[in-house]
């Protein structure tokens, strides 16, 4: 049975700050939120940036005959979610299955959890993909625009750098739960996530923002905590952003955080760097 929320203060909980793991998985830096089963951090600083995880490097073939190189597999173009496959939508955007549990395998970093820290890290991956589709909805209405030539140049660089790996783009899309389309959106979204952080970063917001927060600052000038300072106010950004958007938003959930489908554990997806 679908659960309807009409969102108003009904997600919360704390955030994650992932940059955009690259152009490719394109989900929005949002604050840092604290794996299941890791001591909390520090009180005193603002959430650090969580690096994407390493993919271990290809293996190089035996030194045999020569071999043509591989080439990529076309998939077939994918066909929008079915129902059973989407776990939420967001102002009739969806959320696939295979979305969320790329993101929960992301997020996890290849740790083994427990049944209930499992649940809780699917639950908080779910609310980053709720808060990335708002957004998203909010930079491509309001913030800078994004030309389409900068979306095409993004998705050519991801092509080559998944090329470089054997790994086609369609292939990438299918694991990580996006069709074409769907993809091509969370790359002018992201893109106009990043145009939207420098359109208000100013060096003046900056340093207002670190004079009205200093004591939660390690350094004691904003010169010393300028890095931390910039985490911080996109952070505070993101948080804006949200509790702007979510007392219109029509946020429906399909089941327990949509809950996993028994399957086989997927290979480690090849994720290029932007």
């Amino acid at each position: 049975m679908t659960r309807k929320w009409i969102a108003r203060g009904a997600l919360t909980g704390s955030l994650l700050f992932a940059a955009s793991a690259v152009l490719a998985q394109q989900q929005f830096p949002p604050p840092q939120q604290q794996p299941p089963g890791q001591p909390p951090p520090r009180q005193d600083a603002p959430g650090q940036p969580v690096p994407p995880p390493q993919q271990p490097p290809g293996q190089p073939a035996p030194p045999r005959q020569p071999q043509p190189p591989q080439q990529p597999q076309p998939v077939p173009h994918q066909p929008a979610a079915p129902p059973q496959d989407v776990v939420a939508t967001v102002n009739d955007e969806p959320i696939t299955r295979a979305e969320l549990d790329a993101k929960v395998q992301e997020q996890a970093q290849g740790r083994q959890l427990d049944p209930q820290a499992a649940e809780q890290l699917r639950k908080q991956a779910l609310n980053l993909l709720i808060e990335s589709r708002l957004i998203e909805e909010y930079v491509l209405e309001e913030g800078p625009d994004v030309e389409p030539e900068e979306v095409q140049s993004t998705i050519r660089r991801v092509e080559q750098q998944l090329a470089q790996q054997n790994v086609d783009l369609q292939q990438f899309l299918a694991m990580q739960g996006y069709t074409e389309d769907t993809f091509t959106k969370r790359i002018e979204g992201s893109l106009a996530w990043q145009k939207y952080q420098q359109q208000q970063m100013t060096p003046n917001a900056l340093e207002a923002f670190f004079q009205q927060n200093a004591d939660h600052f390690r350094a004691d000038s904003f010169e010393e905590a300028q890095q931390e300072v910039v985490q911080a106010y996109a952070t505070s950004l993101w948080r804006g952003i949200v509790r702007q958007m979510q007392p219109e938003a029509d946020i429906e959930i399909a089941g327990p955080a949509g809950a996993a489908r028994p399957q086989q554990p997927r290979p480690p997806v090849p994720v290029p760097q932007q």
